[in-house]
């Protein structure tokens, strides 16, 4: 079983966050401040600290913002571009990201979402799951408003979308840390790419959902997990009022005990 220390990451961070601008003006939404530390941050600590082997890091809108932030973080940081990131969604990020690495793409791959708050408590559920294709990381429901629903039976993945969590079968609430395997990448981005300019938009977890059918794609579901994805101010409140203070407990009585 491959532990998170022998695997890469890639964080995709190229959105605009148009819903944040008020609270951070020009820069990238993964470099909003929550407790006084940058989401990014935040998260290649969390992950050099679990024994990160090697980042990638896809950057779009202020990308020039992020060079001298994640070079400090991490120095050997791949820095890959969207450059259109108005047109395209995550899954064109992925693709470039999957396409930069070639022929030395990674045997598995942790792809984690730039706008997370999450803890150390996530990528030790992931590193110690049950080896498949893909490994969406779940919670239970929220309550954070704007919710991406996992579905699907017996553990199996079969859509990954908004909408109602009411309508059956829901399997978990998206967390935004997805394990996945270098056979499923390649999946994933060929039939992205052959979708031509009418798939730029699309996400990578719609991606993720269409090649289930033919991989086996499982969701790990956390009951009570303890994390934010931060997309707007109602967001970025909860987060600081509901999560962080949990995340920084958490870590403190590690760092005890």
């Amino acid at each position: 079983m491959p532990e998170i220390r022998a695997m890469h990451v890639v964080i995709l961070a190229a959105g605009t966050g148009s819903r944040l601008r008020p609270l951070i003006g020009a820069l990238p939404k993964a470099l909003l401040e929550v407790g006084g530390r940058t989401l990014i941050d935040r998260s290649v600590e969390r992950l050099v600290r679990h024994g990160l082997a090697s980042l990638t890091v896809v950057a779009g809108y202020g990308a020039e913002a992020f060079r001298p932030v994640l070079r400090a973080l991490a120095p050997d940081v791949r820095i890959v571009e969207n450059d259109a990131p108005d047109d395209n969604g995550s899954m064109r990020s992925l693709a470039l990201a999957v396409e930069a690495w070639g022929g030395s793409c990674p045997e598995e791959v942790l792809v984690a979402e730039g706008d997370l708050l999450y803890g150390a408590d996530a990528l030790r559920a992931l590193s110690e799951a049950p080896p498949s294709d893909a490994t969406v990381l779940c919670s239970t429901p929220t309550g954070a408003g704007d919710e991406v629903w996992v579905r699907g039976e017996a553990g199996r993945v079969t859509a990954i979308a908004k909408g109602s969590a009411a309508a059956p079968p829901v399997l978990g609430e998206l967390v935004g840390l997805t394990r996945i395997r270098r056979e499923a990448l390649h999946a994933m981005v060929a039939s992205h790419r052959e979708g031509g300019e009418g798939a730029a938009r699309e996400h990578y977890e719609e991606r993720l959902a269409a090649v289930a059918g033919s991989r086996e794609v499982r969701a790990l579901v956390v009951p009570g997990l303890v994390w934010a994805e931060i997309d707007d101010a109602g967001h970025l409140a909860r987060a600081e009022r509901e999560v962080l203070p949990r995340l920084e407990a958490d870590d403190a009585a590690a760092a005890a005990g």
